[in-house]
């Protein structure tokens, strides 16, 4: 019997998708961004000047990270085969 530890790319998730971001005064660059659910991020209210916030799909490594609040965590909690 093997230790091998299976590692789950999210690359290879159903879940992934990678999409171009246009960030100034970055250049333009290809992410991946989790399409899971819980991976949907809502930021807090802008009280300094009342414009509505936007909610955003966090990027992979994002959702990876936080092991928390039904993220994916690490262990890819949510990781599903790519069809």
């Amino acid at each position: 019997m093997t230790d091998e530890k299976i590692i789950r790319l999210c690359k290879d998730c159903r879940f992934a998708e990678l999409v171009e971001i246009d960030e100034p005064p970055a250049p333009p660059a290809m992410v991946w961004r989790c399409a899971h659910p819980s991976s949907k991020f809502t930021p807090g209210p802008d009280y300094v000047t009342g414009k509505p916030v936007t909610p955003y799909q966090l990027r992979c490594r994002d959702a990876r990270y936080f092991d928390h609040a039904g993220r994916c965590g690490p262990q890819g909690r949510h990781w599903e085969q790519r069809g």
